[in-house]
């Protein structure tokens, strides 16, 4: 077994006719293709953490759904454990998918509003494996113990938790699969600064509890910085720069190393640091 868990080779992914009569322009009725992800190639070991940065239409979304095996790359390959996930189906689908779990950037919606928390958790859990109700109930609260929750929001829906905690829930029932890697996709920026620094101590405690590899996208460099191990910044569809996580964000303050890095990658790093002023 080899120490990749993710490989993403040279993936592209064209949104084709897009516009006409229910875009701004409507009237124009003109349509277009859009690049979301122009031949990326990237990969995540395992028990690796790996922030993947990029403003709002970058295509970080877009390969996270890719990964998920939600869309389909109009070329190149995703891999998880050497298996090509888009040409696979039905059993060994089944088991990448398990494998790989999300988890997303608002977590009430990711919830159904109608559903106990302990139903929650273990329901993806429930589509591979058969409980009785004595199961479903200890792995419900040993999840929620995992994640830091108190036992009495076993029988609470989700309109009676906070978001942090409402939060907690989405990563616990991600968990409940045991997988390898765990994509969070703008998982902490629903959050206000205080949860988000307790969410991303949690995961890295589970990270490291569970030997996780995560794939962390976000477009906040001060969160990537707390979490991850490497960084990817992504501009436009592409991978504009790579590397260690530590040594690329202290050129915030190394005007002359800074000078090499991509003209995004500097603004960005200009970017926290005014922010950083500003609080």
């Amino acid at each position: 077994m080899t120490n990749t868990l993710l490989e993403i080779k040279n993936v592209s992914r064209t949104y084709r006719n897009v516009g006409g009569m229910f875009s701004a322009n409507w009237f124009t009725k003109k349509r277009y293709n859009v690049a979301a992800v122009n031949g990326v190639s990237l990969t995540v070991n395992r028990g690796e953490v790996v922030g993947l940065v990029g403003e709002s239409g970058s295509g970080k979304s877009t390969l996270a759904r890719m990964i998920m095996g939600l869309e389909n790359p109009d070329s190149g390959s995703v891999l998880i454990n050497g298996l090509d996930i888009h040409p696979c189906s039905g059993q060994q689908l089944r088991q990448i998918r398990r494998s790989v779990q999300m988890v997303f950037q608002n977590p009430y919606a990711a919830l159904n509003p109608l559903q106990r928390i302990d139903a929650a958790i273990v329901e993806p859990l429930t589509n591979f494996e058969t409980l009785n109700q004595g199961q479903r109930q200890s792995i419900a609260s040993a999840a929620l113990k995992d994640v830091g929750l108190p036992q009495r929001l076993l029988h609470a829906y989700p309109h009676q938790l906070s978001g942090g905690e409402r939060q907690r829930v989405c990563i616990a029932r991600a968990l409940t699969l045991k997988p390898q890697l765990l994509v969070c996709d703008e998982a902490v920026s629903a959050l206000d600064k205080t949860v988000q620094a307790q969410v991303l101590t949690l995961l890295r405690q589970l990270q490291q509890r569970h030997g996780l590899a995560i794939l962390f996208i976000s477009h906040d460099l001060a969160a990537v910085n707390q979490l991850c191990d490497q960084l990817l910044v992504m501009r436009q569809g592409d991978i504009v720069e790579r590397g260690n996580c530590d040594q690329l964000l202290s050129h915030a303050v190394d005007s002359e190393t800074q000078k090499q890095l991509h003209p995004y990658t500097q603004k960005l790093l200009q970017a926290n640091r005014f922010l950083e002023g500003v609080r």
